[in-house]
Parts: C-alpha cells; structure tokens; sequence
C-alpha cells in the first residue's frame, strides 16, 4: 500500500496546506487555511479522505442555499406550504390535526387550533370530537386553502 505524501501548498476541497505540524499521539497534523480564511491544524488521514472539508464555511454555504431553495418552491407569502400539507402525528391522542383532549371535571372536552404563518390561532374547545373536526375543517378552509392555491 502506498501512502499519500502531503506537502505544503496541496490543496483539499476547502483547506491548503501552510506548514507541517509536530505530531500529536502518533498522527500527523498539518496547519492548513480554509478559502474563507481560517487557519487549523488538521489530522492528515481528515484531509485525505476527506473527513475535513473545511473549518464550517462549507455548512453555512449549504444551509443558505437550502433555504433560499425552501423560499423559492416552498413557500407563499411567508407560510411554509409543505406545513399545511402534513399528516396528523401518529402520537396524536385524538386522531385529527389541531385537535386535542382535555380531561376535565365534567369530561373530556376538544381544544382546536390551526397555525399559521409561525403563529397558532386558538379557535375553541368543543364537547364532541366531531364538533372539534367540523371546526378544524372550516379553519383549514379559510386559512391554509389560500395557501394552497
């Protein structure tokens, strides 16, 4: 097997190398700058295979581009449309989105409410789940339907 040789000036993904770094617990360590501009001292097994791609920059890159992608095909006038499209929790006590029990004196009752654009619209508790289901319906009507185009 054949090992890598690095020398200063090499170059992985982000990070090129400045200068060699005294080893650490029998590894190699070389000093390195990322294209952004910071420097680190990076194992050298992380650079060639490319554990290590550079010191974050990369991630902050990738999570701006994610969300400028989730504007543009995702959302209308601020609301996050895959939201609206959801399927109720599996752990959901009564089965309907927005809908939930409450135990009280005199029974159990339905507590409904609908979110929208970040915001959670409180819209009643009601004696009977279908009461509840009838009311979450009309909600999601007047309020994710123009959403939803």
């Amino acid at each position: 097997m054949v090992r890598q040789q690095l020398k200063i000036g090499d170059e992985f993904t982000n990070w090129e190398i400045i200068k060699e770094v005294d080893r650490k617990n029998g590894r190699r360590y070389w000093h390195c700058k990322c294209q952004c501009g910071t420097k680190k001292e990076i194992e050298q097994s992380s650079l060639i295979t490319g554990r290590s791609k550079s010191c974050g920059c990369l991630r902050v890159g990738a999570g701006k581009k994610l969300k400028k992608y989730h504007e543009d095909h995702y959302r209308k006038d601020g609301v996050m449309t895959t939201t609206l499209k959801r399927k109720n929790n599996t752990n959901s006590s009564t089965g309907v989105k927005g809908v939930s029990s409450i135990k009280t004196v005199s029974g159990e009752r339905f507590r409904v409410d609908i979110g929208i654009n970040k915001k959670s619209l409180y819209l009643g508790v009601f004696d009977t789940l279908d009461e509840a289901k009838v009311v979450r319906k009309k909600a999601e009507i007047k309020y994710h339907k123009p959403y939803l185009g």
